[in-house]
């Protein structure tokens, strides 16, 4: 049989190797991409907010194959018929309320069993938006120069294995957060290179170490018995880098790090600017995309190329404005259109206001002009 989601799922990958060789697509790349998703509500709706928008682009099904990762413990036979479909692949996990180590490492453990076939894995996050045309083109001037790749949206911690914590945290390639916060002195290694949990590609030498690993296996094991996870401190991204690392140790590996910081953003619509930033043309990846319409306005706007809507995007995306803000009331909408009502908003406050022509009838719950928005944390704790 053709490779698919289900030759994953029903571990048939490994053993059918040679025929997964012939049968391959005959462009030089093929990606596998996970996308991290939850059974139930959002997870629903993202999924198939997914295969009605950027699974759409030319490649997807040839040099991309999407595969949706869920986790298979604990759902009854039903829920796991009603869920289940040619694009699933179940891990042997039990899904969890927060993303767990147990569940991102099940995902590169599946993606190993497809080494013969695959060129790079990708883990994505299901409120992430992929720009597959810009992925490819990407990696098909990287690939044949960079055997060992990385190439992620990049941080920068310490870490100590033995209690699952980071320390540390940087945007840049410095010791100097390590060394101010004592990270030494609590057991961390020097920081290194993680990839943002958004958006991660590795390499097929990278896959086949990080999923074929017996230390790594025992590492999630242990790590999601512990209950350290559920800290802002623990977290998947940060012990993913770690292994990168002892990788580099083990199998003197010269990875690789190709950072996209600049093109894989959080989703703006008013905000633009630092780490929201409007749809742009050249992204790789957009994320935060809460609210499963919010992929189809992503779409419309990088595929279809409307101009950018603020409103419909906070709408779609419920991110930004609370749901039944005043400015998604079609009347309020007319009246900016018209030139009645003005919206004015600030990058450095993050703060939206309304200025009205004196001649503005206003709905009779309109009380306040303003509202605001809360930016979210620029990095994690740590």
């Amino acid at each position: 049989d053709a490779f698919s989601c289900r030759c994953l799922s029903c571990g048939a990958v490994a053993s059918s190797s040679s025929s997964l060789t012939t049968q391959s697509p005959p462009s030089a790349l093929r990606v596998l991409a996970g996308v991290l998703s939850g059974p139930r509500a959002p997870g629903t709706k993202r999924r198939n907010a997914i295969r009605n928008s950027w699974m759409r682009y030319p490649g997807v099904g040839e040099e991309l194959l999407v595969c949706f990762a869920l986790g298979e413990r604990g759902l009854t036979k039903r829920e796991r018929k009603s869920f289940d479909a040619t694009d699933v692949l179940w891990l042997d996990v039990e899904e969890p309320r927060m993303l767990t180590m147990s569940k991102v490492f099940a995902w590169w453990r599946a993606a190993s069993s497809a080494i013969h076939w695959l060129t790079h894995a990708v883990k994505v996050d299901d409120d992430t938006y992929v720009h597959v045309p810009n992925l490819l083109r990407d990696l098909a001037r990287a690939s044949a120069d960079t055997p060992h790749l990385c190439y992620a949206p990049l941080a920068h911690a310490g870490y100590n294995p033995s209690t699952f914590r980071m320390c540390g945290w940087s945007w840049q390639d410095s010791v100097r957060p390590w060394k101010a916060r004592g990270c030494a002195a609590r057991g961390m290694v020097p920081p290194f290179p993680f990839p943002l949990g958004a958006f991660q590609l590795l390499s097929r030498p990278l896959v086949q170490a990080l999923g074929s690993s017996a230390d790594v296996a025992a590492f999630a094991s242990a790590a999601n018995a512990s209950g350290f996870q559920r800290t802002r401190e623990s977290n998947e991204d940060v012990a993913l880098g770690y292994w990168l690392w002892r990788l580099r140790q083990l199998h003197r590996f010269n990875i690789s790090f190709v950072g996209i910081n600049a093109r894989a953003t959080n989703l703006g619509c008013f905000r633009n600017g630092g780490l929201y930033q409007q749809p742009k043309s050249n992204a790789i990846v957009i994320h935060r995309i809460k609210g499963a319409a919010g992929m189809t306005y992503v779409w419309t706007r990088l595929h279809d190329g409307l101009p950018h809507d603020a409103i419909r995007c906070a709408r779609d995306a419920e991110i930004e404005l609370p749901k039944g803000a005043f400015v998604f009331d079609k009347r309020v909408q007319q009246q900016i259109r018209e030139g009645e009502i003005t919206l004015d908003f600030d990058q450095k406050t993050n703060m939206l206001s309304m200025r009205f022509n004196k001649r503005t009838k206003l709905p009779m719950q309109l009380q306040n002009s303003s509202a605001s928005f809360f930016a979210e944390p620029s990095r994690p704790a740590g």
